[in-house]
């Protein structure tokens, strides 16, 4: 059920104090916003200065027209007496009674930007239409769609994801012919979860996944839950989303000769072992954000090619130190290591100025230096990174920029920088996609 953006006249449900009169302001692409005059404040009847929100969890909200949103998460946040705002990072909106506050759901779907190149099937196997037009009588135009360009994949968690085309035509439309497929995923569990479990969970780690997949940033265009818990179970009415990460704004592809085939890895590819591979990269991303996020960033998203170079350089740091550890052997060994070796320079005579020196440059943490960091991690890939143009770092010069880069003596031109963005770049990708499990066979699709 799909909202038109606007202002709607509303009613909402406090948890505990009955019905209060308000204006809801649903966009696509944003939050939902719901102003209100009139508030059951806490305690006293007025916010305290020191306590400016109220978390309300998950209320109804009646709109005029016939509609209700679900707010889930919703705070109130007070912005002068007697007048707040209720917003909410999620809402569903449904029929009147069919759903609660408080339901869960067996089904999502949902569809994400450019996620047909990330399914691995066309869904128009063939098409046939006559080599010469006829002069008389009639002309056969065919299209053969394929039953079986879905992909089916575990996802773990008892949830089962179905990449599939949809499709639309205008066969009683004597003026025109058309066959258009729209690109959907469906997700099912066993056991019902939370709106917001359904899109911190999975929703936005596919998304991120395409994302990934693509090395561009893409956004949820449609989205909504299915199958509630309870009397509604087997209903085929769909609950839409609205947050701000759900642009509302679906879209069917058409064939592009140069994008179609840029994809690291396609579902059908990794159909066997999605469920492993996106347990790892939730794992990983939630587990590293130091390293995917500056990665993921330069890679997807325009920036300055100064901002390029420093993220990859910290992403890339941050991959080695997942792997590898800080340095070779633990610090308190290295520590120790170094006293011994101080010592013993002190006891074979020599110089106290030259011990002062030792202890001063030597370095007392022992952790990798980013140049053997950088010449490891391109050995490790170099078997499938060694093909591709521009893939060889020269990790003394990366060092060398970057600590000017840091501490601010040097400048660096657009054309210094670029080699080493995309050797970085090559390196970065092929070990991500080695820790999530997925074979950087098409590495050389992106970097031509």
């Amino acid at each position: 059920m799909i909202i038109d953006p606007g202002q709607f006249s509303c009613v909402i449900h406090h948890p505990s104090s009955g019905r209060f009169p308000g204006t809801a302001e649903v966009e696509a692409g944003r939050d939902v916003v719901v102003h209100l005059y009139d508030w059951p404040f806490p305690d006293s009847g007025t916010f305290s200065p020191s306590d400016e929100t109220e978390p309300l969890g998950n209320v109804l909200c009646e709109l005029r027209v016939g509609v209700h949103l679900i707010l889930i998460d919703a705070v109130a946040h007070e912005l002068l007496p007697e007048r707040l705002l209720i917003t909410a990072p999620l809402a569903i909106a449904a029929p009147p009674g069919f759903v609660g506050p408080q339901s869960r759901y067996f089904g999502a779907e949902l569809q994400i930007t450019n996620c047909h190149r990330v399914f691995g099937t066309w869904p128009i196997h063939s098409l046939e239409w006559p080599k010469e037009a006829a002069d008389s009588g009639t002309e056969r135009y065919l299209a053969n769609w394929d039953a079986d360009s879905k992909v089916e994949v575990s996802l773990g968690g008892n949830v089962d994801l179905i990449a599939e085309f949809y499709r639309s035509h205008s066969f009683n439309d004597r003026y025109r012919f058309e066959l258009q497929s729209r690109p959907m995923f469906n997700l099912s569990a066993s056991e019902p979860l939370s709106p917001s479990t359904w899109m911190a969970e999975r929703l936005q780690p596919l998304r991120e996944l395409v994302s990934l997949a693509t090395l561009e940033q893409q956004r949820i265009t449609i989205a909504s839950v299915a199958h509630p818990d309870g009397e509604m179970r087997d209903s085929e009415v769909e609950y839409s989303l609205y947050s701000r990460h759900v642009d509302q704004a679906p879209y069917a592809p058409s064939a592009d000769s140069v994008h179609d085939g840029q994809t690291l890895f396609t579902l059908r590819d990794v159909a066997d072992t999605a469920e492993a591979i996106l347990g790892r990269w939730q794992r990983f991303r939630d587990d590293q954000p130091g390293v995917v996020e500056p990665l993921v960033t330069a890679l997807t998203q325009p920036a300055n090619v100064r901002s390029h170079f420093l993220g990859l350089v910290q992403s890339l740091e941050g991959i080695h130190s997942y792997k590898f550890g800080p340095g070779a052997v633990t610090r308190e060994e290295h520590s120790a290591r170094r006293k011994a070796v101080l010592a013993e320079a002190k006891a074979t005579g020599v110089s106290a100025e030259s011990v002062k020196w030792l202890r001063k440059w030597v370095d007392t943490r022992g952790q990798f230096r980013l140049h053997e960091r950088l010449m490891q991690l391109a050995s490790d890939v170099a078997d499938d990174t060694g093909s591709v143009p521009g893939s060889q770092l020269n990790p003394d010069v990366i060092a060398e920029i970057r600590n000017g880069l840091s501490h601010g003596g040097a400048t660096y031109s657009r054309r210094d920088l670029e080699p080493h963005v995309r050797s970085m770049a090559i390196v970065g990708i092929a070990q991500l996609l080695g820790i999530i499990g997925v074979p950087p066979t098409n590495i050389s699709r992106f970097f031509r």
